[in-house]
């Protein structure tokens, strides 16, 4: 009825999966990306503002119940488990029973979950595994005025062992690997992203997405643990609508367990708490 549907996923990574594709390209794209980049990289306090549309959209997400973490892990059972596999599971309405997993039905409880493009062959996999009949697609997480975003980080590697009894087999298999066609067959196989120079222009084709909206690893990567803050941070905004996380009423208390009469931390709370673990690294 508000315009957006429940999300899920676990808190662990909700937040910094849907989020930080956006925090990334704020950088990454941004009018002038060589002054943004120093901004965050000699931690200028100005940089906060620069983050401050997607915080507020977490926010707001939050704000309005679009996503509570406690509601899903508790009341619904899912995201209690960290893996791929569990996340898959939960995705598709498969249900531990005893020591055996089970199809509960073929609906489903969860209407949108952030994940990398890569996890799609594991929930394509455990789709068939069960015979789930519950349909899904992977697109650019629904965030910011003008669509989605995307980020390119490595999800998987492939090596030969130094130590083989077929190292020169090996060294010639990974040669072919990594033609370009080859590699692109690969990255489709797979749901990853080819690793080669047409990296954007495959992601871009694959969602309809412009290359203003694509970032990479290389382009924010910093001189500090700049990534561990923004997970930190993230985590605590997608928390903020459970009472352990929520301010105090006027007696110092939280009245009820689903927080109904207590309300969040400001926004600024957050951003002036992300400047502070920012300084403080």
């Amino acid at each position: 009825a508000k315009g957006y549907p429940p999300f899920h996923g676990n808190p662990g990574i909700f937040a910094h999966t849907l989020m930080y594709p956006w925090i990334c390209n704020k950088i990454a794209n941004a009018e002038d990306s060589a002054a943004a980049y120093n901004k965050v990289n000699t931690r200028d306090p100005a940089m906060i503002e620069m983050f401050r549309e997607p915080f507020e959209f977490l926010y707001f997400l939050v704000d309005n119940g679009y996503y509570d973490y406690k509601k899903a892990q508790t009341d619904l059972g899912l995201f209690v488990d960290t893996t791929d596999e569990d996340s898959a599971r939960y995705f598709l309405n498969i249900k531990k029973n005893g020591e055996t997993w089970e199809k509960t039905d073929d609906i489903g409880q969860i209407a949108f979950m952030p994940a990398a493009l890569s996890l799609q062959s594991t929930i394509s996999k455990t789709k068939d595994d069960y015979h789930s009949k519950i349909e899904y697609e992977f697109m650019p997480a629904p965030i910011g005025k003008d669509g989605g975003f995307a980020y390119l980080s490595p999800a998987h590697g492939i090596a030969a062992n130094k130590n083989s009894a077929n190292l020169e087999w090996s060294i010639k298999f990974i040669d072919f690997l990594f033609q370009p066609e080859n590699n692109r067959a690969f990255a489709e196989a797979f749901d990853v992203i080819p690793n080669t120079d047409e990296a954007f222009s495959y992601i871009s084709t694959l969602y309809d997405i412009p290359n203003n909206r694509i970032s990479h690893l290389g382009q924010v990567t910093f001189d500090y643990g700049f990534y561990s803050i923004i997970v930190a941070s993230l985590t605590d905004v997608s928390k903020a609508n459970n009472p352990k996380y929520m301010m105090l009423d006027e007696n110092g208390t939280v009245k009820n367990d689903d927080g109904a009469a207590v309300s969040l931390w400001p926004l600024q709370h957050y951003l002036d708490a992300l400047e502070e673990s920012v300084k403080a690294q």
